[in-house]
This record gives structure tokens, C-alpha cells and sequence, in this order.
């Protein structure tokens, strides 16, 4: 990765190497680039909630991902906004001095903001045949990476996500850092499609949540992503053949 990284034309492609590649270095946090007409925002999602260990992690991972634009670019390049949860500081000189830039604390998300004449400048170091290669590389590693984990991994994010609604194919491929025709046919050669692997997702959610007498069967439903009860009511029966009131009834007995 850090090769590939030193071969990135300009910083915008070794950014998009990061967002793309991430997943080889750990899965509990994500990359994402946002592309402004004041340039290009890096966004880190450190996967922990509001737990105030991700605050730390957070401060680690911006700083270090900037570090490595100035390995690249030059030592005077400063980001030009920083956005941070994190409560403001009794001292925020720290985060100024090192980003060179105003901070906003108590933001909604974490960000660095690099102005655009930088992100597409031509890099001194770039090689584009050796970045072609590491790519490569990396793209056979993420390849491995995905077939082994990608039935967990897409239950993982269907569960966070079923209680906003029902994400579709493309935004669960898109999360896993795929295109949709790539995760079907990943999926087809484990016998699966998109909809069986929903399915399992709520089938087990609806168990666990039934389970709960402090739901009700229709808080439940939408929480599982359905518009209403009969919709719910219908597939719990297909999976399990009976309704989630004798379910919920057979467990009580």
C-alpha cells in the first residue's frame, strides 16, 4: 500500500488508493473522498460509534494520512478545513499547528479538506508502471479478502442499515468497495444472491427481536425494514412456516 502510495500520479489518485484498498488494512474503519468544488475532502468513519476511544484514532489516522501527502507533495502543504466529533479542547493550538488550518470541533464527521490545485498536481515521485503494478497486487489481496469475508461482511452492514430501510444491491456493493456486477457474481459462486442474503439477515434479526417482549410484532417489522405488518407477517412465515405471534408464543411456552 505505501508503495503504490509513493507511485500515485497526483494526491487525488493516491487518495483514491487509500478509500479503495482499505479494507486489506483493517474493516472496522472506513475511507471516503467527496469531491467539492473547493477541492477534495477525505472522510474517516473510525467504525467505534460514539465510543471516545475513536477520538484518539481518529486524530491518529488524519494526521498520519496527511503526513504522507507532504511525503509526497512537500512538507509546506496544509490541509484547508478540519472537521472533527471530537468536543473542542482546552487547548486546540495542537490540531491548528499540525493541520495549518481552522478546526471545527463537535462536527458531524471527520474530515481534511485539501485545497484542489494540490490534489492534481503532478507528483515528483510518481511512477505510473510500478503504481500499476501495486495495484494490481493489492487488487489480488482484496480479492481474497472479499471471497473469504463477503457473506459476513454483507450481513454486517444490512444490520446496521435495515432499520433506515431496505438498502438495495448497489448501495450494499458500493459499501463493500464493489460494483453490483462484481458482488452477484461473487455471491453466485457461493450459491447466494443479494436477496437470500437479506433475507437470512432478517430472518435472524426477526428471531433475536421477537425474542424481545418489549417489541411489538409491528415495531419490529419496520425495524426490519418492511413498510407494514402484513409484509413482515408473510416473509417470517415463508422462512419459517408460521406467523411471528406463534413464534414469539412457542418460545414463551
Amino acid at each position: 500500500m505505501g508503495f503504490a502510495w509513493l507511485s500515485s500520479r497526483t494526491l487525488h489518485t493516491g487518495l483514491k488508493r487509500m478509500e479503495r484498498f482499505s479494507r486489506i488494512i483493517g474493516t472496522d474503519f472506513s475511507y471516503h473522498l467527496i469531491d467539492e468544488p473547493a477541492g477534495l475532502r477525505f472522510v474517516h468513519d473510525h467504525g467505534r460509534g460514539d465510543d471516545p476511544v475513536g477520538q484518539p484514532m481518529t486524530d491518529f489516522t488524519l494526521s498520519i494520512l496527511l503526513t504522507m501527502c507532504r511525503t509526497n507533495f512537500g512538507h509546506e502543504l496544509n490541509a484547508t478545513e478540519l472537521e472533527l466529533r471530537r468536543p473542542l479542547p482546552a487547548n486546540p493550538a495542537p490540531w491548528q499547528d499540525f493541520f495549518g488550518c481552522k478546526v471545527n470541533f463537535g462536527a458531524e464527521r471527520d474530515s481534511f479538506l485539501l485545497n484542489r490545485e494540490s490534489v492534481d498536481m503532478p507528483l515528483p515521485s510518481a511512477n505510473i508502471p510500478l503504481a500499476n503494478t501495486f495495484d494490481s497486487i493489492l487488487a489480488e489481496q482484496m480479492a481474497s479478502f472479499v471471497d473469504s469475508d463477503l457473506l459476513s461482511r454483507s450481513k454486517a452492514y444490512l444490520l446496521r442499515e435495515l432499520t433506515s430501510g431496505t438498502p438495495s444491491a448497489q448501495e450494499l456493493a458500493s459499501a463493500l468497495g464493489m460494483s453490483q456486477r462484481s458482488f452477484q457474481r461473487k455471491l453466485g459462486e457461493l450459491g447466494l444472491t443479494y436477496q437470500k442474503v437479506l433475507d437470512e439477515t432478517r430472518h435472524e434479526l426477526a428471531r433475536r427481536y421477537l425474542d424481545d417482549q418489549s417489541k411489538s410484532v409491528t415495531e419490529i417489522a419496520f425495524l426490519l425494514g418492511f413498510s407494514e405488518q402484513s409484509a413482515f407477517t408473510r416473509a417470517f412465515r415463508h422462512w419459517s412456516g408460521m406467523s411471528p405471534s406463534v413464534y414469539r408464543g412457542e418460545r414463551l411456552a
